[in-house]
């Protein structure tokens, strides 16, 4: 499963960005500190680090002003991270320090809980969500990081609560994703019908969805439904390479296609290797 939990972080990582970009959250201020020191899609994160950071040595800079400037220095550090535990520390650092100015700085709260997440501290960023919502009940943002990390926690049910509150907004930036991964819960539960009306959902609204289909298939492969399975698992891998490869190496070994299997095994270790090499970079 390797290779579509893989997937499924691109995933959180293209929604995570989109929703901060794009200014989901409830804060109600923009979340920019000066023109400089801003969330930018088309930066370098050392680039915003550097700009931040004259930023917050200015004396001049108000507190409203500073606490902004260490969110986005914070958020630019987990960005660059990729993996590098003193990124990750830097940034719980700023968010520690954005928090110190402002404590209902709720981009601020979520940002720090993602770092906890991701780095596995799933106890810390609940912690960290539960304090935003109790800001803004029902953000659907945070409320999705939340049931991730609920689901993180083997909190199936109050995963499912989360998604609820998610799928209800109906935002396009993350219904599809979160309505699958309700329909994983609920097969992981034994609610077979509800994981398959979830799945089925998610692809009539987003027909390209790979994510879904490689979830649907996985239900089709535990009732033994191998063709559908397979079926299934062949429309995820179209849509999305990174995705289901895993799964369907293990099928087409079960079901005697020994040559199919080993394909998929040498694309999953090209990928990885893909994936290990920029890594470095």
């Amino acid at each position: 499963m390797n290779g579509q939990v893989t997937g499924v972080c691109r995933l959180l990582a293209i929604f995570i960005a989109i929703s901060l970009l794009f200014g989901v959250l409830a804060t109600g201020h923009s979340l920019a500190a000066d023109a400089a020191c801003a969330l930018k899609n088309d930066q370098a994160p050392e680039d915003t680090i550097a700009q931040c950071g004259s930023v917050i040595e200015n004396p001049n800079t108000s507190p409203g002003e500073l606490s902004k400037a260490y969110f986005i220095r914070g958020s630019a550090y987990r960005e660059r991270s990729y993996g590098d535990k003193k990124s990750y520390a830097l940034a719980l650092a700023d968010f520690d320090e954005a928090l110190r100015l402002k404590p209902d700085f709720i981009a601020a709260l979520y940002g720090r809980g993602l770092t906890f997440y991701i780095l596995g501290l799933h106890k810390k960023a609940i912690a960290d969500f539960d304090a935003g919502l109790r800001l803004v009940p029902g953000d659907p943002i945070i409320s999705f990081m939340r049931g991730t990390t609920n689901e993180a926690l083997e909190r199936y049910e109050a995963a499912i609560s989360d998604f609820d509150v998610v799928i209800r907004a109906r935002l396009p930036v993350n219904y599809t994703l979160a309505i699958t991964k309700r329909g994983t819960l609920h097969r992981k539960l034994g609610q077979i019908d509800l994981a398959m009306n979830d799945f089925n959902e998610a692809l009539r609204a987003d027909p390209k969805f790979g994510y879904a289909y490689c979830e649907r298939g996985q239900t089709f492969e535990d009732a033994d439904k191998n063709s559908l399975a397979l079926a299934d698992y062949d429309a995820a891998i179209r849509f999305n390479p990174s995705i289901c490869l895993r799964n369907r190496s293990s099928l087409r070994s079960k079901m005697g296609d020994k040559a199919g299997a080993k394909v998929d095994q040498d694309r999953i270790t090209a990928i990885e290797s893909g994936n290990h090499s920029a890594s470095k970079r």
